[in-house]
């Protein structure tokens, strides 16, 4: 079953929106971010997703310190509206 959530954080000294694509599989639940801004979301191209898993959000580390930040950005602000904390995945 899929359903979306409007998810708002900031980044850079701006506020930006995003959708986020909820997909429960039997392994984890995934969060494909899909931001509301056409520079950051080509930024995101291919490394915009988050997991929830044992109740916490894992999120790959991307290259790149701009797209680091942006994704931590993300996962923070998606941490506070789920309330679960975050972790990266090594």
């Amino acid at each position: 079953m899929s359903r979306m959530l409007t998810l708002g954080f900031e980044f850079e000294d701006s506020f930006y929106y995003s959708i986020i694509l909820v997909k429960d599989n039997a392994v984890s639940i995934e969060y494909k971010i899909t931001v509301m801004d056409g520079k950051l979301q080509a930024l995101l191209t291919g490394d915009n997703v988050i997991r929830e898993k044992d109740g916490q959000l894992n999120y790959e580390l991307p290259k790149g310190q701009k797209l680091k930040d942006l994704k931590l950005k993300i996962a923070e602000a998606l941490g506070v509206l789920l309330h679960m904390p975050i972790q990266p995945a090594f």
